[in-house]
């Protein structure tokens, strides 16, 4: 499954700009991770399907497996954990 599609089930039918974008990634490969800890709940800014307009979306991890946030010279990482991204949004 390519991207776009994948973005518009995991945005309830929205789909997203017309144009495709490279975003930059940092390279987990380079340098060591820091760990600052473990993440709770991460929220995220994004307009679905039924929005009217951009809204935050709270996820909050299972608690039995958090995952770590971690970071290195090119940027944060999400690490671990017991998570998935599906249909609905992230679960676990």
């Amino acid at each position: 499954m390519n991207a776009r599609t994948r973005y518009q089930l995991t945005h309830w039918g929205k789909r997203g700009n017309a144009s495709m974008r490279s975003l930059w990634c940092p390279d987990p490969r380079v340098g060591e991770l820091v760990e600052l800890g473990r993440l709770v709940s991460v929220v995220y800014l994004t307009e679905k399907g039924g929005d009217d307009g951009p809204t935050e979306y709270e996820h909050a991890f299972n608690a039995r497996r958090l995952p770590v946030l971690a970071f290195n010279d090119g940027g944060l990482f999400i690490l671990g954990g017991a998570y998935r991204v599906g249909v609905r949004g992230i679960h676990g």
